[in-house]
Formats: C-alpha cells, structure tokens, sequence
C-alpha cells in the first residue's frame, strides 16, 4: 500500500501544501500637498492709511487660520459750522490719529482643490486701538460782523479709545506659480467702540475702516506660499 501512495502524493500538485496567499493590501490614495504657511500684504490698505501684513497658517486641507496685524496713521484738517441763537461760531482743526490692531479669522475652503486655494467664507473679529492730538481753534462772526474773530485755541488735545470687531468676509485666493498668491475678499463688520470719542474730526477713510457701527469691508491681496 505504501508503494501504491507514493505516486499518488507525487501527482499532487506542490502549490496545494503551500500557505494560502494572501490578499492584496488596499492601495491607500496619496496624501494631497499643498503649501502650509502664506504671507502677503494687503494692496488696498494704504487707501484707507492702514498698513499691515497676514500671515495664513494651514492647519488642514481646506481649513486656515489668519492672523493679521496692522496699524493705521495719518493727518487731518478742516472745520465745522455751527449755527445757534443768531450767530455764526465756527471750529478749526489740526488732528493727527493713530492706531494699531490685529485681525484674526478663520478660512474655510471650497472647491475641488487643496490647501488654501479656492473660495472661501470667513469669519473673524479685530481688536484695535486710537488715538487722536490735534489743536482747535474757536472763530465767531458775531464780534466782527463778516470777519472771523478767533478767541481761543485748545492745544495738544487728546482722545483715546478701543474698538472690537466682528466680521464675515467671502473671498478666493489663487496660488500660481513659484507660490505667488492673489486673493481678494469682500464682506460686513459690525464695530462697538469702547470709549467717547469726537469722530466729527476724522477724515472719511478713516470711519469707512474703522468707524464704529456696521460696515462693509474690501481686501485685496498679494503674496507668497512655502
């Protein structure tokens, strides 16, 4: 019987006392790349005197966070006509302002591409603060009839407050080539200021970036992806 056995395992193919293969390993898909970290500076800001960089960290595909600090200076002058009880006071002034704050916002990406290329939405908040110094001078036609007497001048002036800001922006930024980046947003703030403050003496710019209230708000941008 033995002898009779021997042909039979011989026959046997050799692959059928081998270990079962194995299933393949599922192919995990490439992790995409995309830059993590861009600079840039706003174009707009000088039109509104502010000047200032962002730095935008990508924290994961899709998702950033901006941090922006910036400050805002600058110089005005004018007057205003007040009329009351018959007479023709006027103020003039000199106002130099300052200020400085730091933008934070989150960005949130949309599209078929990675990192921070796309559209996005974004909300944020600002803290910042002002500081205004300026002289005024007190003028009346009432003493002189059509000419202006000027009876007292206040120097060195000062006012000092703080403002806290929330915004949402909508927004695309492009990244071409050797990481040159474009981008632009448009959205609404709502500013609540801390303090009192004269904002009759502040020039137009100036309230349209800064004014207390509710506002709208442009960015326009260039810069550098690593």
């Amino acid at each position: 019987m033995p002898a009779l056995l021997c042909p039979l395992l011989l026959a046997i193919p050799s692959r059928a006392f081998a270990e079962p293969i194995k299933p393949a390993e599922p192919t995990k898909p490439a992790e995409p790349t995309f830059e993590r970290f861009i600079g840039s500076f706003d174009v707009l800001g000088p039109v509104v005197n502010r000047y200032g960089v962002t730095g935008e960290i990508v924290i994961a595909d899709r998702n950033s966070v901006t941090v922006a600090p910036w400050f805002a200076v600058g110089h005005t002058n004018g007057s205003t006509d007040l009329s009351f009880g018959g007479g023709d006071p006027a103020i003039t002034y000199a106002v130099d302002y300052k200020g400085g704050g730091l933008d934070l916002q989150y960005r949130r990406y949309v599209g078929p591409w990675h990192g921070a290329r796309g559209f996005f939405i974004a909300p944020g908040v600002t803290g910042a603060g002002f500081s205004t110094q300026g002289v005024g001078c007190w003028a009346s036609t009432i003493a002189n009839g059509s000419s202006p007497v000027y009876r007292s001048c206040e120097s060195d002036r000062r006012q000092s407050w703080t403002n806290l800001t929330g915004s949402f922006d909508v927004g695309g930024q492009a990244i071409l080539g050797d990481g040159f980046t474009l981008g632009g947003s448009v959205g609404v703030r709502a500013t609540a200021a801390l303090g009192n403050y004269d904002s009759s003496v502040l020039p137009f710019d100036f309230k349209l970036a800064n004014g207390d209230g509710l506002g709208v708000r442009a960015r326009l941008w260039g810069g550098w992806a690593f």
